[in-house]
């Protein structure tokens, strides 16, 4: 069998992207990944406080790594752009940790925290609209900060949990990686 050097030229980048890529095998069931309990995701006996602090960190790095990603409604990568709660989704999942996709249920993840408590890799929750179940949510940064994707027409950024608004519809607070 002769082979067309040209033609492997054509379809190389194709069969590396169907192997770095592969489609459909690797997808999350999201309806039967929300049914299932949310646990706070405690280090084991083998891992220190510094392996929770790296835990911690890599949430951040990442979420930080988003920052101009636009606003979609439903949207939960970074190719698509994210809402509030598909940033935070999609963080996670990166990061080995499976949490419900939508505010109203990652409300309930892990484990509540004061407003004080907040470290690195926390959840913020707030109510930006007074009607329905529906929450807004950013990942606590450090400093002062969070990192969210906000509203229609806008992209992922920090604000500050003292702005004067946020303060006013603050929520609660979540601890996932323990």
């Amino acid at each position: 069998m002769v082979i067309n050097a040209g033609k492997v030229a054509i379809f190389l980048p194709l069969i590396i992207a169907m192997i770095i890529f592969p489609v459909g095998c690797c997808s999350v069931n999201q309806d039967r990944q929300q049914k299932q309990p949310v646990k706070l995701a405690k280090a084991t006996r083998s891992e220190s406080k510094a392996v929770i602090t790296l835990r911690r960190q890599s949430i951040v790095k990442l979420a930080l790594l988003q920052i101009g990603k636009p606003y979609v409604w439903g949207g939960n990568s970074p190719v698509k752009g994210f809402d509030c709660s598909g940033l935070i989704w999609w963080v996670f999942r990166k990061n080995g940790i499976l949490i419900p996709r939508v505010s109203h249920q990652q409300r309930l993840a892990g484990r509540s925290i004061a407003r004080q408590d907040l470290r690195q890799g926390d959840l913020i929750l707030f109510k930006t609209n007074p009607r329905g179940k529906s929450l807004h949510i950013g990942i606590y940064v450090g400093k002062g900060m969070f990192i969210h994707s906000p509203k229609k027409g806008a992209f992922v950024r920090m604000d500050s949990v003292s702005n004067p608004y946020w303060q006013r519809v603050y929520v609660c607070a979540r601890r996932i990686v323990a």
